[in-house]
């Protein structure tokens, strides 16, 4: 088979052509869409055709992709093995720090402000917990460690699993050579919910009881917030908030983006049932809701209740409270969908209004993209009737 059949000029032309484009000897370069390719080859082994990757071709001039692609056909034809066992940082002896770098190198181009935009400096900067982490060669990585890494977000659970994906994304890149794939999942998870009808009845049995669990649960409920973002408060999210100029301020819980799902602060106005709920204002550092002691010592240190609490207080009060659509037990996260559903069944609130409080994406891009501000004097009416809807069992 011919080699060498590309040019170093012919490749930043290509770049623009999808598919994939033969240099000769197995190595391609695969362009998956305009501005993103990445270097391939094929070979045999052991009686089967099989594909090899060697990295992103932004990283990767034609010149060392064709020194790479010599050093795996040298593994299959003098050791018989397959070059992809190796990988190709693990050939070259990379660090997760070198790693994340090829890693935005290759992605961050493609993101809101491209590779020196604040996404990507944002996104770099969030492992600075985990210096480390950062200096492990790449190929010695084992799932412990990245258990261990992610412990400097134990009390984030949502920042916690944002960074386990973001570290496996870097590796697969570094190991693969391309991006990993998201798995395909449903469009949408339905959780089984309480119909909104038996939450006041809930509510009351609910506030009877005397735990911390069970005033945390309430405030879930009120707020419609997830549960992540609830165990996680502290004092220093709870300020007051001047609407617009010139009014006089309002109790607001602000959510930072860390604990956010869709990564950007969230806003949930406090009606006078939600403070109650919260009581008297603490530390700035402290939880709105503390867990227990360990060994219930009075000197040992106060964190965040466990993330089974809600759970297990909803359970131990309606163990056989059902989702009539689904027949499943309800479940704690269930109540958003019993806010929303009773925000269209039994208000007349637009329906946008119902997904800001919801911390959900609102229109289209381009709408979004207009979108400076988050309808929070008109979610203080909504909420406000939601929880007064709550209480009036």
């Amino acid at each position: 088979m011919p080699r060498e059949l590309l040019k170093a000029a012919q490749v930043s032309r290509l770049l623009g052509v999808k598919g994939k484009h033969r240099d000769g000897g197995g190595l391609y370069l695969h362009v998956h869409k305009a501005g993103q390719a990445s270097w391939c080859y094929q070979f045999r082994l052991g009686g089967r055709t099989l594909w090899g990757t060697i990295g992103p071709a932004s990283l990767y001039p034609l010149a060392e992709a064709r020194a790479k692609h010599t050093a795996f056909r040298r593994i299959i034809h003098e050791e018989g093995r397959d070059p992809r066992t190796a990988g190709p940082a693990a050939a070259t002896g990379v660090t997760f720090k070198e790693a994340l770098a090829d890693y935005l190198a290759d992605t961050a181009p493609e993101w809101k402000g491209g590779a020196t935009g604040k996404q990507a400096i944002s996104y770099k900067n969030s492992f600075d917990l985990i210096p480390a982490f950062l200096k492990l060669p790449v190929a010695s990585i084992q799932p412990k460690d990245i258990n261990e890494a992610i412990k400097a977000w134990a009390d984030k659970p949502v920042t916690r699993n944002r960074m386990k994906t973001r570290i496996k994304a870097v590796l697969h890149l570094a190991v693969n050579g391309e991006r990993r794939k998201r798995k395909a999942g449903p469009k949408a998870v339905h959780h089984p919910a309480m119909p909104f009808g038996r939450v006041p009845g809930f509510m009351t049995e609910l506030l009877a009881v005397d735990k911390v669990e069970a005033r945390a649960l309430a405030f879930t409920i009120l707020t419609a917030a997830r549960t992540a973002e609830v165990l996680g408060a502290t004092w220093g999210e709870i300020r007051d908030v001047v609407d617009h100029a010139g009014e006089t301020p309002q109790p607001t819980w602000i959510v930072p983006a860390d604990r956010m799902k869709a990564e950007r602060d969230h806003r949930i106005p406090l009606t006078p049932a939600m403070l109650m709920l919260i009581g008297p204002r603490g530390a700035d550092d402290t939880m709105l809701f503390p867990g227990y002691a360990a060994g219930r010592r009075k000197d040992a240190a106060v964190g965040a209740l466990r993330n089974s609490a809600l759970r297990q207080t909803l359970n131990d009060l309606r163990p056989d409270d059902l989702d009539p659509e689904s027949g499943r037990r309800v479940v704690v996260h269930g109540f958003r969908t019993s806010f929303r559903t009773w925000l269209g069944e039994k208000t007349n609130y637009d329906g946008a209004l119902g997904e800001f409080a919801l911390a959900h994406s609102v229109g289209s891009e381009v709408e979004k993209a207009y979108q400076r501000g988050d309808a929070l004097e008109k979610r203080r009416a909504l909420m406000t009737d939601w929880c007064a809807f709550c209480m009036n069992a």
